[in-house]
């Protein structure tokens, strides 16, 4: 496994919590802090398992910080359905949005 050191800055409680925790576990800062960034990612992979794929969709594009008239745009009843939905997961917020402003006219 290759080392990647970085600097971060945490709260003091944070700093407290992961104290406690390596204290509690045996595991050193770094342990702790990979196995819960690990948890974190698994827990994600499995809520977008249950999740559909216009939501999946719709959460990414969501966080992009397009305008709700954008939003309405982009998930309009287009006939592509799930390909479109499948485009919009993997699709740069540029592209989406030379997509919108195209359609838009």
């Amino acid at each position: 496994m290759s080392k990647t050191q970085k600097n971060i800055r945490m709260s003091e409680f944070t700093a407290n919590q992961l104290a406690e925790i390596a204290q509690k576990t045996g595991l050193n800062d770094t342990e702790v802090i990979t196995l819960a960034i690990d948890r974190l990612h698994r827990k994600e992979i499995a809520m977008n398992k249950s999740k559909t794929l216009y939501e999946r969709a719709y959460d990414r594009v969501e966080n992009m910080g397009f305008s709700s008239k954008e939003m309405s745009f982009i998930f309009a009843d287009w006939p592509e359905g799930d390909e479109h939905y499948q485009w919009l997961l993997k699709a740069s917020k540029k592209e989406i949005q030379s997509w919108v402003n195209a359609g838009s006219k």
